[in-house]
């Protein structure tokens, strides 16, 4: 079972935080107070570790600004929709028949401390009266004819088959119905027993075939609750973390013995034996070693220490460390050098980050190999609190390891990965709605932050990475061109050349800047501007000021044979309807199925949405329809390149090709 998706309502903040769609990773992004820990405790309390349902209550978690008569013990709190797999799929079929084409099942929880599921496709049980119905039919037909043969005479026969055809033909839902079905199904037999009708082949098949659907119809009640208890069995527990306890680097081999074998382990015990685990050691096979082997005991520990050193190397890209486990007088120690220094220093006495750093990925290696997370789910609040930049990146390379489901919280940027920001959902308070997750970049500048300066460090991390560069107005430009390139080059036509570096500018007025960033650095630059006011403004500044030459600023309005009157953006490439469409589907809860009401007059595909929003007294922001072209061209990018748009997207991936060429060919500074 895969986790796909969960809802949280009237839980504390939440009022309805809708539906949040889940991958392997999702990070959920918001200010303080937005209630994104409380997403994640709602979330837990569907399956603790010792596998029950986390008790919460009317005074503590109902929302605070709801009357007490409004509560009822059957309020939903949460539902989560989980998607099966081919082994769960038969494991299930074989436990409730009626179930053997579910794809999908819904766990949710109330008030109450119980859980309800449901499948998604489950067969109505009038299709099992119809499976009896035809089985009837065959058996009947058969039957006759054998009766006939034998019994030519036994006129009494009809009399039982017209009893179990009208029990078939009973209500399936009422409880008798198996029961009269069976017992009708045993006369028949007796009846055709005493006239010497034999009951073998398609005869006996039939009547069977019939008394099978009678006896799992009986057992179907039961069936069903045994898929029940089988999803919730099969479910993953929910582990919620906000704090870590830091290792020691110091423990008493003796003392961690003696409270093992009494089972008096403390939580330092736990973890050192999670350490030892990790390390691949025994306690007790290195205090045998401490008297009798001082030889082989070193080999052992220096062994670890190389396995762990090489592990922790590949993740903790802050500094190259090395790590060194000590067995002396009966105590355990655990030394750490890096590249810089050299010297050993007792794990106790390194920086409070890479002691969180080091517990974590012990903690971590050791409950996910076989241990009691090894098939949880991970719920962490605020991971790498205390890690460096670098170190909360490597920490992201970590969870990339770990075979668990993981959601997580912060306000980090350096916790988000701008490559794979669809796992990334936007968690923001709004007055009366309470808390509302959406997967789109919504919210205030606060929300938005770390997710905007994920984006940025990215961008400062690969400007330079090739020479051949384009510079674009916005990041909403960056995702139509590189979108389109992908989709032309995909049907065996051209696209962008593989080695052009896209860059977007954060608009037309900061092009200059990053043309004169890109140009310092020896480096040839292209830049695609929209065809309106501001952009042929912009242009004049770069190549006055001999920023730029003319023939390296290309415009949108070119990848028409003819410049559109009224200029173009981006947006224009595509067909009208489409962007038309792209903008309501992006703002369908807010439109409330309202239809835009465009003004022909305006020549831009912005400005005509834009315009129709303020007329419905919304506010329009491109980069909602934007993302949401992204992600549709991964699943169905013919419906969206039409009425010429690949036409347009190509010849202007013709121009840039060529005027980058031209740019890298002249070798020269551009005023030099």
């Amino acid at each position: 079972m895969e986790l796909v998706a969960f809802r949280v309502q009237n839980f504390r903040s939440i009022n309805d935080s809708t539906w949040i769609e889940l991958g392997k990773r999702t990070v959920l992004v918001g200010r303080n107070e937005s209630g994104k820990s409380v997403l994640l405790r709602a979330l837990r309390g569907l399956k603790m570790p010792n596998g029950a349902v986390d008790k919460i209550t009317f005074a503590r978690d109902y929302p605070r600004d709801r009357a007490r008569k409004t509560f009822k013990d059957s309020i939903t709190v949460l539902e989560t929709r989980w998607v099966l797999n081919d082994a769960d799929r038969q494991e299930l079929a074989s436990l409730w028949s009626r179930a053997s084409v579910a794809t999908q099942v819904t766990l949710s929880r109330t008030y109450q401390d119980r859980r309800s599921v449901v499948f998604d496709a489950v067969r109505d049980l009038s299709e099992r009266a119809n499976e009896a119905r035809t089985e009837f039919k065959a058996f009947a037909s058969v039957a006759r004819v054998a009766i006939s043969k034998a019994a030519p005479d036994s006129a009494e026969i009809n009399a039982p088959m017209a009893a179990l055809e009208a029990a078939i033909g009973g209500d399936v839902g009422a409880k008798e119905w198996p029961d009269k079905v069976t017992a009708a199904c045993t006369s028949v037999r007796s009846t055709l027993a005493a006239a010497a009708v034999p009951i073998v082949g398609d005869v006996g098949e039939s009547l069977a075939a019939v008394e099978a659907v009678a006896a799992a119809v009986k057992n179907d009640d039961a069936q069903g609750l045994a898929a029940e208890q089988w999803a919730i069995k099969r479910m993953p527990i929910f582990v919620y973390l906000d704090e870590w306890d830091f290792l020691s680097g110091h423990e008493n081999i003796d003392q961690y013995l003696a409270n093992v074998q009494t089972k008096q382990e403390t939580r330092e015990n736990q973890n050192f034996g999670k350490l030892l685990k990790v390390a691949e050691l025994d306690a007790k096979e290195l205090k045998e070693l401490l008297e009798k082997n001082h030889e082989e005991r070193k080999l052992l520990t220096d062994r670890a220490g190389r396995v762990m050193t090489r592990t922790l190397r590949d993740l903790w890209k802050d500094r190259e460390i090395t790590v060194h486990f000590n067995v002396d007088a009966g105590h355990f120690d655990v030394l750490v050098s890096d590249k810089e220094t050299d010297a050993l220093v007792p794990l106790d006495e390194r920086s409070r980050g890479f002691r969180w750093y080091f517990s974590f990925y012990v903690t971590f290696a050791a409950d996910t190999q076989g241990g009691d997370k090894a098939n949880a789910i991970l719920l962490l609040d605020e991971p790498g609190l205390f890690l460096h930049a670098t170190a909360q990146s490597s920490l992201l390379r970590f969870f990339e390891k770990l075979p668990n489901q993981i959601v997580y919280t912060t306000h980090s940027p350096f916790m988000i990965d701008a490559a794979k920001l669809d796992s990334v959902r936007t968690v923001n308070l709004n007055g009366a709605s309470g808390t509302v997750v959406t997967s789109d970049p919504t919210g205030d500048a606060n929300t938005l932050f770390p997710l905007q300066a994920a984006l940025g460090y990215t961008l400062t991390q690969t400007l330079f990475v090739g020479s051949r560069n384009v510079v674009v107005e916005g990041v909403t430009d960056y995702w139509y061109l590189t979108a389109a390139s992908e989709y032309l080059k995909g049907k065996g036509r051209p696209g962008l050349n593989d080695d052009l570096t896209l860059t977007p500018a954060g608009g037309a007025p900061k092009v200059p800047y990053m043309v004169a960033l890109l140009t310092a650095q020896d480096l040839r630059v292209v830049v695609l501007l929209d065809s309106e006011t501001q952009a042929e403004n912009t242009k004049r500044e770069m190549v006055t000021s001999k920023l730029i030459r003319s023939e390296n600023v290309l415009h949108v309005g070119e990848a028409w044979p003819t410049p559109p009157v009224g200029g173009a953006d981006i947006e224009d490439l595509l067909d009208p309807e489409t962007y038309v469409a792209l903008a309501e589907e992006s703002y369908a809860k807010e439109l409330k199925g309202a239809k835009l009401k465009l003004n022909p007059k305006l020549p831009r595909a912005v400005q005509r949405v834009t315009d129709a929003f303020k007329a419905e007294g919304l506010d329009f922001r491109k980069v909602r329809p934007a993302s949401l072209f992204v992600r549709k061209m991964a699943t169905g990018p013919d419906q969206l390149m039409v009425g010429g748009a690949a036409d347009r997207f190509e010849r202007l991936f013709g121009l840039l090709n060529a005027a980058v060429d031209k740019a890298e060919k002249s070798a020269r500074e551009p005023f030099r």
